[in-house]
């Protein structure tokens, strides 16, 4: 549908590509624009007074409004090779006249991505840089993991820099706490990519307190 749409409407609508690594800022300064991500991942963060605080991860069909003169102001950063598509929200009812499914469309796309913003933001429950590190690679195995012979495989390169930066920590931090996991059998690194071995050891420990006769047993 998005690419019919992107044909029968160029006056409307706006096809941008991002290389991996790419950023591109979310504003509007006439009014609010809609992001549509139709292919790829993008990180999303906002900017505070000394740096970008990550709020999630945009997927394919996930739906983006940047509004405009707002104080707040989005980056969103390539994680692979992504595309997205542009418009601004007052087309939005041009377009569905002609097309209403693409109005369910976009009103699925902004829930799916407000549920998980929402599941993002708990990553930062837990008091302790590990626990915080272990509740993200959660999160990215649930929507970016795929079984294998090895465990669960995170589909997307991140790296450990990236990791720090989103849980509020050093590198150092984290490689420590990645060496850890990584001796107790529960993490592994296979080219760049995270490997959780043991879903269920891995999720005891995002909770010791919590699971901590479980995880004695196992010791």
């Amino acid at each position: 549908m998005i690419n019919y749409l992107i044909k029968l409407h160029r006056d409307h609508i706006e096809l941008l590509f991002l290389d991996k690594g790419d950023t591109i800022l979310f504003s509007s300064t006439s009014s609010p624009m809609l992001y549509i991500v139709a292919q790829g991942t993008i990180q999303l963060g906002k900017f505070s007074i000394n740096n970008i605080i990550t709020q999630g991860f945009l997927q394919p069909n996930n739906c983006f409004i940047a509004k405009s003169q707002s104080d707040n102001l989005y980056q969103g950063r390539a994680i692979e090779k992504s595309f997205l598509l542009a418009l601004q929200l007052t087309s939005l009812g041009k377009i569905t006249r002609t097309h209403p499914a693409f109005f369910q469309f976009v009103i699925y796309g902004v829930y799916q991505y407000w549920l998980q913003m929402e599941e993002f933001a708990s990553i930062f429950f837990p008091k302790t840089v590990k626990r915080r590190t272990i509740a993200l690679i959660l999160f990215l195995s649930k929507y970016f993991g795929q079984y294998s012979s090895h465990g669960i495989e995170i589909q997307i390169f991140i790296s450990q820099s990236v990791i720090a930066q989103i849980v509020g920590s050093s590198r150092v931090s984290v490689t420590r706490i990645f060496k850890i996991l990584q001796e107790n059998q529960s993490l592994q690194i296979n080219a760049g990519r995270i490997i959780i071995k043991n879903p269920i050891s891995f999720i005891l420990r995002s909770q010791p307190d919590k699971y901590y006769h479980l995880l004695n047993n196992k010791q």
